[in-house]
């Protein structure tokens, strides 16, 4: 039986503090009078584009119950493959072990920006992206703003990407334990 594949990323979702810090950087895009688009923010651990939900749930279940909610650095603002501007945070040793736990154990190939292989991967919080617009002047302001904080990863989630809009399949807070 072949088993059915879909688009999947796989996400840290950030407590409600931490959520509305970067809202407050978010907000700053308003100046540049860009559509509304849905703000969810979070940072994403792998980006799957033909994956097994059952073997990523899986996985995922596996590294909720080993790992505790992280505090993570927000160190910067920085403008990624000039099409992203992004919170990016301090390297975290938690954080690198949940990557490599989750790309080890699913036989998906990521994309080239989560992919351990392409080496490309900065764990981030991404503010805006365009790769039809020149996104300098929208950093350089969000940048002069930026002022460096702690946030807290407290769950990893599934989410399913359908073309048009993103869901969140499964949530599982981090919390170590043993069932």
């Amino acid at each position: 039986m072949k088993t059915k594949t879909s688009d999947y990323y796989v996400l840290l979702a950030l407590d409600e503090d931490t959520a509305t810090k970067v809202r407050v950087f978010k907000m700053l895009d308003k100046k540049f009078n860009l559509p509304y688009k849905v703000f969810y923010p979070h940072l994403t651990l792998g980006h799957f584009p033909s994956a097994s939900k059952k073997t990523l749930l899986k996985t995922i279940k596996k590294i909720s119950k080993i790992n505790n909610e992280v505090d993570v650095s927000f160190k910067g603002v920085d403008l990624l493959n000039e099409s992203l501007v992004a919170l990016t945070v301090e390297k975290h040793s938690t954080l690198e072990v949940m990557y490599e736990t989750l790309h080890d154990s699913t036989p998906f190939e990521a994309d080239v920006w989560t992919s351990p292989n392409s080496g490309k991967f900065v764990p981030h919080v991404s503010l805006y992206f365009s790769q039809t617009m020149d996104l300098t002047e929208m950093f350089e302001y969000i940048k002069k703003s930026f002022v460096a904080f702690e946030g807290k990863l407290v769950a990893i989630e599934l989410s399913q990407f359908d073309g048009k809009a993103y869901t969140i399949v499964k949530r599982f807070p981090l919390k170590k334990r043993f069932f």
